[in-house]
């Protein structure tokens, strides 16, 4: 239900298919009292439908009420861990509207992420997704240093906006490692160097000298 939610949320999916995917979760759902609040909720969308039906903005903020209001929903969203709702945002590039979260469940979201199969994927999309929230993404930039992944290094810093991260500092930790063979890598790939400036540039190629 969470995901079928998440995708409604970010208008994924429209009210139509929303139900259709309602209808085969509570067809799949053992359990007689969560299969009727999941019933119960299509009922009440289905009449939101025809109640708001000249009126888009209505209508979302009526089905984004119901899913609020609705138990089962409620149970499962207040039982979700870090790594099923860090998969749940990963699953998607970037969306417009991710759960909000407060530093300390970003850093949990984080920690997921490293034990995800594919970690700096992980890592880079939580990034994508939480550029608007004042969150620190420092913990992210260690992690893709760390793993010395130049091509993650060079899309995070090409596609995450530069607000969110202080360029100067994130120059000096990947100087810092002194790893020659990351950094010269590093320095032949386009999207990387087109965000540095020359004395940024020139702190890295003195590494290698």
């Amino acid at each position: 239900m969470l995901r079928i939610f998440y995708k409604y949320v970010n208008e994924l999916i429209d009210e139509e298919t929303l139900v259709k995917e309602l209808k085969k979760l509570a067809k799949c759902e053992k359990d007689n009292e969560k299969r009727n609040q999941i019933l119960d909720l299509m009922y009440l969308i289905k009449i939101a439908m025809i109640v708001y039906k000249n009126s888009n903005y209505e209508l979302y903020d009526a089905v984004y009420e119901l899913f609020l209001s609705n138990p089962l929903y409620n149970e499962l969203a207040n039982d979700i861990n870090s790594k099923d709702l860090m998969n749940l945002i990963t699953d998607y590039m970037k969306v417009k509207n991710p759960p909000y979260v407060n530093q300390e469940e970003f850093d949990q979201l984080v920690e997921a992420a490293k034990e995800s199969v594919d970690s700096n994927e992980s890592c880079f999309r939580l990034a994508l997704n939480y550029v608007l929230y004042d969150l620190d993404f420092s913990k992210i930039e260690d992690y893709l240093i760390d793993s010395k992944d130049p091509w993650y290094m060079a899309k995070y810093v090409s596609q995450i906006d530069n607000s969110c991260y202080n360029l100067d500092k994130l120059i000096n930790k990947i100087s810092s490692t002194v790893d020659r063979k990351y950094i010269k890598e590093l320095l032949n790939m386009e999207p990387f160097t087109r965000e540095l400036s020359f004395e940024q540039a020139t702190k890295l190629q003195e590494v290698l000298k």
